[in-house]
């Protein structure tokens, strides 16, 4: 999956530069609204492009994220180990 995501980021990052050269020629010549319309287009890839990179992280670290819960549920239950011994009185203030 992760190899997809790349070559997503790769074509829209060829779409991207693609209209920014076009938003390029069109503002040199009497194509103004065309001109507008193709920045308002730039700007919605732009956004596109910064979430697939926000995202990255989740589809790129699945087992980054696997081992982080893994360690949380073994802390979760070390914590319940020490709060049920509290309440069975085997534990004191002193060290």
């Amino acid at each position: 999956m992760a190899i997809m995501s790349v070559d997503a980021l790769k074509n829209l990052n060829n779409i991207y530069n693609s209209i920014h050269n076009f938003i390029t020629l069109a503002e040199k010549g009497n194509g103004s609204d065309i001109a507008v319309k193709l920045r308002y287009l730039e700007a919605s890839l732009e956004q596109f492009r910064e979430s697939i990179d926000s995202t990255s992280d989740i589809i790129g670290n699945e087992n980054h994220q696997r081992a982080r819960i893994a360690d949380l549920n073994r802390r979760i239950a070390l914590k319940d180990g020490l709060i049920n011994s509290f309440r069975n009185g085997q534990r004191s203030f002193s060290t």
